[in-house]
């Protein structure tokens, strides 16, 4: 499992698309560019943060075979969180960076604590911009979770080699030739080819 650090760097990763809305924003409604640039900058460095955490931090996690007896896509709600990147432009300058930077900071504390404890990262575009698809599983023990996948899944009953980044949210390990060996014909079968 991964540090809650890297969580929160996962996390604010998901908001940085705000970022650059309120760039255009704030240079639409000023036309100067300093604010804008530096809030563009951070909004790149959370893009190149979240590629570090799925291609060099998440693959450090230990792998770990999951037996899965129903699995969901959960891409389309990405749409029910749209508004939150909409707000600085909804809000027709009541949201406003330079006049309102308290309230502005307040409601992005806000957004990242709710993404923060509730695990709700199936949001973040950028992970769909990396060709990552999000799906709610069950598990075998009975526990409900996300799987973050670059493959499309659905088979309900099957077993995955995954990388468990925090508690019941994994990322797909992509063992592609393992996959029709730790497939269950029979799930009190308990033997499996360990890597």
């Amino acid at each position: 499992m991964l540090s809650q650090i890297v969580k929160l760097l996962f996390v604010l990763t998901s908001l940085s698309p705000i970022l650059f809305v309120f760039a255009a924003c704030d240079f639409d409604k000023y036309n100067s560019c300093v604010l804008p640039i530096i809030l563009t900058v951070i909004a790149l460095a959370l893009v190149i943060a979240c590629y570090i955490v799925i291609y060099n931090i998440a693959p450090q996690a230990a792998k770990e075979p999951i037996h899965i007896i129903a699995i969901t896509s959960t891409d389309k709600e990405t749409l029910a969180y749209m508004i939150a990147y909409l707000l600085p432009v909804v809000s027709n300058g009541t949201i406003d960076l330079r006049n309102n930077s308290f309230v502005s900071i307040i409601v992005m504390v806000i957004l990242i604590l709710c993404v923060f404890h509730t695990n709700t990262f199936h949001f973040n575009p950028l992970i769909g911009l990396f060709g990552y698809h999000f799906y709610e599983i069950k598990t075998t023990a009975g526990n409900t979770g996300m799987l973050l996948s670059n493959k499309t899944h659905r088979i309900q009953k099957q077993t995955l080699n995954v990388r468990e980044l925090w508690n019941f949210v994994y990322i797909d390990a992509g063992d592609n030739e393992y996959e029709e060996v730790l497939r269950y014909d029979n799930w009190n079968d308990k033997t499996r080819i360990d890597d």
